[in-house]
């Protein structure tokens, strides 16, 4: 046989259990912790030494490659060479030279690039004005 709770017993547990729910979701939700003071270091100073972005920054267009050319920057270890505006360089290590071979691209494709200095840790510095080229076939 089978033994059923009374009416009275379900709905107390109901209410019971709508009560805890409502009052989990009244909590006063715990503050963030804020930030510690770090002295006299600044954020500025914890990425890269290189102040000012790169300039010069030119394209010649070939089949299906992109070359790009830059002013050599006073201070810079390297370069990082962005396209169309992604987060990630082209290169995962900084370059020397002030040249840089896209290849394998789609001709008739616009693509957009920037170069950054990166310091003698590799850190990048702020990136060049944007420079928009169009591979073709001649």
């Amino acid at each position: 046989m089978v033994r059923h709770r009374p009416a009275w017993q379900i709905c107390l547990t109901a209410l019971s259990l709508a009560l805890i729910l409502i009052a989990c979701n009244n909590q006063t939700p715990t503050p963030a912790p804020t930030a510690l003071p770090i002295g006299p270091t600044s954020i500025a100073t914890i990425g890269s030494s290189i102040g000012n972005p790169t300039t010069g920054l030119s394209a010649e267009v070939h089949d299906t490659v992109i070359k790009l050319t830059w002013q050599s920057m006073s201070g810079a270890a390297g370069y990082f060479v962005y396209r169309d505006g992604n987060e990630k360089p082209l290169n995962p290590k900084p370059i020397a030279e002030t040249v840089y071979e896209d290849i394998g691209l789609t001709n008739g494709r616009s693509y957009t690039y920037t170069v950054a200095a990166a310091d003698a840790a590799g850190q990048p510095g702020p990136q060049s004005a944007p420079i928009t080229a169009i591979p073709t076939s001649h």
